[in-house]
C-alpha cells in the first residue's frame, strides 16, 4: 500500500534548494519503507531518490525521525538538506562566458641595422679662376734677312715670358692685325708675306692657358726691295 505522507521544500539562507517528496509504504512485517525523491528547485534536473526504512507508523503520525514535519497550519518546516542531496544553485541564465586566457605576444625579432660605410673625404675645391697675364716679351728685335729678291723674310726674336701658372704661346701681328701663332715652346718667327720696300711694325704677346694676353712688345722693321 502506498501513501504521500508530505512534500516540502529544503531552503538555504535566501536561496531555494530543492524540493522532497517523500512517499510511505507499508511493507511485510508490519513495517514502512519511506522513498524520499529530491529535485533542485526551479531547474529541470531528474530528481533523486533515497530509501529510509523505519517502523511501521500509523496513519496519521508522525514522519520518521530525519524527515520534516508539518506545523499545526499544515505548511511543512524547512529543513536542511541531507548532505548527500545538496546541490548548487545553476549559474543563472545569460550570465557572460569566462574568457580564455590571451595566448602569450611573441616576441618581436630584433634586426640589427647593416653597418654604414663611411663617406668618401668630399673632392678638393677648383682653384680660383686665373686672372693674371703673363708679362711682355722682352728684348724683340726684327730684321730683314734671306735673298731680298728670291726669298725675303723678316725674323723676329725675343727673350721669353713669365707667368704665374706658365707661358703657354705667343701671338705675332703685323701693322696690328695678327699674322702667327707661336706656341711649339719656341720665341721667334719669320714673315715672309711682306711686300718688301714698305715699314711695318711687329708686335708680339705672350698669352697663357686661361686666355689672359700680355701687353704688346713692338719693333719697326724697315724692308727694301730688290734692285738689279
Amino acid at each position: 500500500m502506498l501513501r504521500l505522507v508530505h512534500a516540502w521544500t529544503l531552503t538555504g539562507t535566501d536561496v531555494k534548494l530543492a524540493t522532497a517528496t517523500v512517499v510511505a509504504a507499508t511493507v511485510a512485517g508490519g513495517g514502512t519503507a519511506y522513498v524520499v525523491t529530491t529535485a533542485p528547485a526551479g531547474t529541470d534536473r531528474p530528481a533523486v531518490a533515497a530509501s529510509v526504512h523505519g517502523p511501521a507508523t500509523p496513519s496519521g503520525s508522525s514522519a520518521p525521525s530525519g524527515l520534516p514535519s508539518a506545523d499545526p497550519s499544515g505548511s511543512p518546516s524547512p529543513s536542511p538538506s541531507p548532505p548527500a542531496t545538496t546541490l548548487a544553485p545553476p549559474a543563472p541564465a545569460g550570465a557572460p562566458a569566462v574568457p580564455a586566457p590571451p595566448a602569450p605576444a611573441s616576441t618581436p625579432k630584433v634586426v640589427k641595422p647593416a653597418p654604414t660605410k663611411a663617406a668618401p673625404p668630399p673632392p678638393p675645391p677648383p682653384p680660383p679662376p686665373d686672372t693674371q697675364p703673363p708679362t711682355a716679351p722682352p728684348g724683340l728685335t726684327g730684321v730683314q734677312a734671306g735673298n731680298y729678291q728670291f726669298d725675303p723674310q723678316v725674323i723676329l726674336d725675343w727673350d721669353p715670358s713669365t707667368d704665374n701658372r706658365g707661358v703657354v704661346g705667343y701671338n705675332i701681328y703685323r701693322n696690328g692685325v695678327q699674322i702667327h701663332v707661336v706656341d711649339d715652346g719656341s720665341s721667334d718667327d719669320t714673315d715672309r708675306t711682306f711686300h718688301a720696300g714698305s715699314t711695318y711694325t711687329y708686335s708680339v704677346r705672350a698669352y697663357d692657358a686661361a686666355g689672359n694676353l700680355s701687353d704688346p712688345i713692338d719693333v719697326v722693321v724697315h724692308t727694301y726691295a730688290y734692285s738689279g
